[in-house]
């Protein structure tokens, strides 16, 4: 990507990589890719890999013990996902930030993530649903015209083709 120079590829590149040493609890490995992506990402104005790779960054200084720097790394990847309306990965930084306050040993900081997740993880599915029911009720409406236009015009056809025959 770097030989096309393609900063957009390159940024989707740190990014997965990252992502791939977080899978593994690669931490240490994950980092340099993180701050890659984060720096390309920003420059791009990629918000969503901005907040993943800010959300990684957090990860990695959970992982540290600096539960400090993480949890305001937390608190800016869930200030994106607010700005940018991205809900899907605001979810995603609820469960970090719960996770988060139990390492703190913070059961009440905790246990509100884990809650605000949940909702918006309620809230998503119920969309979704939505979406999806209205979608096929689009589909049926659609078919039953379909089925209405032929059976009329099938009727019209008949008619033309009975009055083709007694003229």
């Amino acid at each position: 990507s770097k030989q096309i120079d393609d900063k957009n590829l390159e940024q989707s590149i740190y990014l997965n990589l990252g992502d791939v040493c977080l899978e593994k609890g690669d931490y240490l490995g994950m980092k340099p890719y993180m701050e890659k992506a984060l720096v390309l990402s920003k420059e791009l104005e990629i918000h969503e890999s901005e907040l993943i790779a800010i959300k990684g960054l957090s990860f990695y200084y959970q992982f540290k013990k600096d539960y400090d720097r993480s949890e305001a790394l937390a608190r800016e990847a869930l200030a994106l996902s607010h700005r940018f309306n991205l809900r899907i990965q605001r979810q995603k930084v609820l469960v970090h930030l719960s996770n988060l306050g139990y390492s703190k040993q913070d059961i009440r900081m905790g246990e509100y993530y884990a809650n605000q997740s949940s909702l918006l993880g309620d809230s998503i599915l119920n969309e979704s649903i939505q979406t999806a029911t209205l979608e096929l009720e689009k589909k049926y409406e659609n078919e039953k015209k379909e089925n209405l236009f032929e059976n009329i015009l099938q009727s019209f056809i008949t008619r033309k083709s009975c009055k083709v025959f007694t003229s």
